[in-house]
This record gives C-alpha cells, structure tokens and sequence, in this order.
C-alpha cells in the first residue's frame, strides 16, 4: 500500500502543476522518491500506466520549460547497492574504481550477466520499472544507486550505457552532489528530514503502545 501511494501521489503532485498552470516553476524543482522508480507485486501494472503519464506530463513540462522533470528514486540498499559496492574495489589496497563525479548507467545485458542472472529476453525490469538504474560516486566520494526515469520514447530503454538521451543526468549528478547526507549511507538530506518529520519518536511510540495495551485490557 505504501510503495503505491507513494508514486500515486508523486504523479498527482505534478499533475496539480498542471491543473493549476504552475508547470513553468517545475524548471526549478526537483523530486526525490525514496526507493526504486518502479512498482512491484500485484500493483505491477500499475508502472506502465505511471511510465504513460510521466511521458505525458514531461512533454507538457519540456514544451514550457524546454527541459525535463527533475525526478530521482534512490535506493539505500538491496542489490544494486552490494554490486555498486563490489565492483568500485581494485586490485591495490585503498585505491577505488569509480573517481569521484563519475556515473555508470547498467545495460540490461550488463545487469542480466553480472548483477541479476537471467537468460530472459525481455528486458530488466520491463514489467515493474518506469525508471532506470544509475550508478554514481559524489564529489565526496560517497555511492549512490539512484534511478531516473523514462520521459520519453527515446528515453525508455536500457539496451546501452549511453547517457545522451537523458538531458537531466547532468543536473540529476550535481543534485546529489549537494544533498547527499554525511550522516547516513547512501542516504539524500531530504530523504532524512522528511522520516525524521513523519516517524513516531521512540519514547512517544512506546507510551501510545502501553496506553493502547491498558485501554484495551480494561475493555476485556
């Protein structure tokens, strides 16, 4: 339920600044998904229709804009992250792969052989993903698995690791170069502010519990 909520009311955000006629200022906004650009389980087919609409509100967006939305999911673990992990590793102790500002754009061939073995001939995440992986190491040298996602025809295929079709890459980098949190891994600023706002504080948790717990003994 939340994973679908979640991107449910990311695409209505946006289609409010369509109702409202604010999609010019949507050339200063940014949006950050925690989690994977993609739905999974029974809700699955639901991404295609989010994929649909997306290309949709973009062509509207880069026409008043003449750019595109804007949009990360950041993946904190799972996977991807291990393998990012893995392979920014060499053979001389200390010394990493990936030099910091560099980025890596997994191919579903790349994926199918090294990260997730499949000899499928659909692609990656063809049924669940509106989006696409993207390796990148910040300025500070800190590794992110963020996804970006498809916002046009062009856009929606990860046959290779080019990064020309997407004109938000550039921007999408130096974003995560200034929000990326020193405080937690693979973490964004924004992402960490807003569990902080929404999550019940330990101690206040407890006491709502114990309260429920009594309330409910004395009705038995």
């Amino acid at each position: 339920m939340q994973q679908v909520w979640e991107r449910l009311l990311l695409i209505h955000i946006i289609k409010c600044f369509e109702r409202r006629g604010w999609l010019s200022s949507l050339k200063r906004l940014a949006f950050v998904l925690d989690g994977p650009l993609a739905l999974f389980g029974h809700p699955a087919w639901m991404s295609a229709a989010v994929s649909l609409e997306l290309k949709r509100l973009n062509e509207l967006v880069a026409a008043e804009t003449g750019r595109d939305l804007l949009l990360l999911g950041i993946e904190k673990t799972g996977t991807f992250v291990d393998h990012f992990e893995e392979i920014d590793q060499t053979e001389t102790s200390g010394q990493l792969l990936f030099p910091p500002r560099s980025c890596f754009l997994p191919s579903d061939n790349y994926i199918k052989r090294r990260v997730i073995y499949s000899t499928s001939d659909k692609r990656y995440g063809a049924d669940t993903y509106f989006g696409r992986k993207v390796f990148y190491k910040t300025a500070t040298g800190a590794r992110i698995v963020a996804n970006i996602p498809f916002l046009s025809d062009d856009q929606d295929s990860i046959q290779s690791s080019d990064i020309e079709p997407y004109g938000q890459l550039p921007a999408s980098c130096a974003l995560l170069d200034k929000l990326i949190s020193s405080r937690f891994k693979n973490a964004l600023s924004p992402i960490v502010t807003a569990h902080a706002a929404a999550a019940i504080p330990l101690n206040l948790g407890a006491k709502v519990l114990q309260q429920l717990a009594r309330a409910l003994m004395r009705e038995e």
